[in-house]
C-alpha cells in the first residue's frame, strides 16, 4: 500500500535519496568522460609515436638527401643519403653552418635565395649548387629548401 501523503520526515528522506542518486549519476558520468578523455589521449599519443616512427623511416631509407637547420643556419640532423653526398658523418655536420661545404663560387646565389626564403618573399626554392667533399672535390646537386613553420600551441 503506498501512502497519498508523506510526512516532511518521508519527504527529508526522499530528497535526500534522490540527491545521493544524482551525486552518483554526475560521479559515473564524470568517471566516463574521464575515461573517455584518457583513451583519447592514449590513441593521440599512438599516432603521433607513428608519425614519428614513420618519418625516421622515411628520413633514414630515403634515396634523396634530406637535412634540417635550425634558425641560425646551422645544421641539426642529416640523412645517410645527405651524408653520402658530402661525404661526412650526420655527426661531421651537426653544428656546422650550412653553406659551410658549398663551393665559393655558390654561396652568394645560395645566401640570397635564403635571404629570400628568410624574409617570406617564397615560401621554397631550388638551386643547383656544389658541395666540397672532405679530399676537395665538388659535387653537384639540385638543393630544394623549405622553411618549416614552428608548431601551433
Amino acid at each position: 500500500r503506498i501512502p497519498r501523503h508523506l510526512n516532511s520526515l518521508q519527504v527529508e528522506a526522499l530528497q535526500t535519496l534522490a540527491l545521493q542518486v544524482m551525486a552518483q549519476i554526475e560521479s559515473h558520468r564524470q568517471r566516463a568522460l574521464l575515461t573517455q578523455a584518457m583513451q583519447a589521449r592514449e590513441r593521440s599519443h599512438a599516432a603521433l609515436h607513428d608519425s614519428d616512427a614513420s618519418w625516421r623511416r622515411l628520413f633514414a631509407s630515403s634515396a634523396t638527401g634530406i637535412v634540417s637547420a635550425g634558425a641560425d643556419g646551422r645544421y641539426l640532423s642529416a640523412n645517410p643519403a645527405f651524408c653520402a653526398l658530402v661525404g661526412r658523418s650526420e655527426e661531421e655536420l651537426q653544428g656546422v653552418e650550412i653553406l659551410a661545404f658549398t663551393h665559393p663560387e655558390d654561396i652568394a646565389p645560395c645566401a640570397l635565395e635564403v635571404h629570400r626564403l628568410l624574409a617570406g618573399e617564397v615560401d621554397s626554392f631550388s638551386i643547383d649548387k656544389r658541395y666540397l667533399r672532405p679530399d676537395g672535390e665538388a659535387i653537384w646537386a639540385r638543393a630544394t629548401v623549405s622553411q618549416m613553420q614552428a608548431a601551433a600551441v
